[in-house]
């Protein structure tokens, strides 16, 4: 305000002063303007209702005072450091689209992209900072339902063969950074084919739904269940052994076995299961998985075969 004001005079400055305080009022978000110590200097309205209680125009001890706010996954208290201009006071420079999400003591939630500029003197001192923050938790919660849609498969509820490669290579890194043990287990559908051409894609699409509702409700919260295509699933079990794999994939098969589908009764499936190796590729080990499965095929179907 100060710079554009400058050479007006003082009744040209204070003019301009007000224009920008009016237009800065219009804004669709809140922004404020704190002195080189953090003091409030201006809050637009948008602002007084993000942050209701910054006590506008009173002096304020350092930092814009913000509601008691939590992370919603951990429950600790918002830092003030995660806030820009918490950063801005601190080191002087711009800091732009930092985006938080935090809870409200009423339950509410949302995430707030906020960015702070400062405005320096010419020593180079910041004289004030201009702060932005912009409620997007419809922008996130868009972005959040696509990315679903690429990582969820919406018939059997199971992550996608996408989502499936990146957490084995999440997986994988884990592996190589504790040395604790991974394991996997494939398996698809005895015959599949024939229910498809008996009773139609429909009547496959609802087994493959039950196949995937039953599979969600019985592996650990740890694992990860995927749909790699077809009738062809897989569960990565982190911090697992082979023979613990395998005694889940048993478990599993008599489960599903014993398990009535919709029209056709009941199905079996055959399964196999490996431990990774260490140094191995994602690849090379899916490839390994896929030959225990096949053994298991050869071997009789409805079984489990490991290696």
């Amino acid at each position: 305000m100060i710079a554009l004001a400058s050479g007006l005079g003082a009744c040209g400055e204070v003019k301009c002063t007000r224009l920008l305080r009016q237009m800065l009022d219009l804004l669709p978000m809140g922004a404020w303007v704190l002195n080189g110590h953090g003091a409030l200097l201006y809050g637009n309205p948008q602002g007084c209702r993000q942050l209701p209680a910054a006590g506008l125009g009173d002096p304020q001890p350092v930092g814009v005072p913000v509601p008691v706010a939590y992370w919603r996954k951990s429950g600790e208290t918002v830092g003030r450091e995660e806030w820009s201009y918490i950063r801005s006071l601190s080191d002087g420079e711009a800091h732009l689209a930092d985006q938080i999400r935090i809870e409200y003591p009423d339950d509410r939630s949302e995430y707030i992209e906020s960015s702070a500029l400062p405005a320096r003197d010419e020593a180079g001192a910041v004289q004030a900072i201009l702060v932005v923050n912009q409620d997007i938790s419809e922008r996130v919660a868009t972005e959040e339902a696509l990315r679903s849609l690429a990582e969820t498969d919406m018939l059997t509820g199971a992550n996608t063969r996408r989502k499936f490669f990146h957490l084995l290579e999440l997986e994988i890194e884990r592996h190589a950074r504790y040395a604790r043990a991974l394991s996997a287990i494939i398996f698809d559908t005895d015959h599949f084919k024939r229910v498809n051409d008996e009773h139609g894609h429909l009547v496959g699409d609802d087994v493959l739904t039950e196949l995937g509702r039953l599979l969600a409700a019985n592996i650990r919260k740890t694992d990860h269940f995927c749909r790699l295509g077809g009738e062809e699933f897989v569960v990565l079990l982190p911090e697992t052994a082979l023979d613990e794999a395998v005694a889940s994939a048993e478990k599993l098969r008599a489960l599903i076995e014993q398990s009535p589908m919709p029209v056709i009764g009941h199905i079996t499936c055959s399964f196999g299961v490996s431990q990774f190796t260490p140094g191995e590729s994602g690849s090379a080990f899916l490839r390994r998985l896929d030959q225990t499965m096949y053994q298991a095929k050869q071997g009789g179907r409805n079984r489990v075969a490991f290696q």
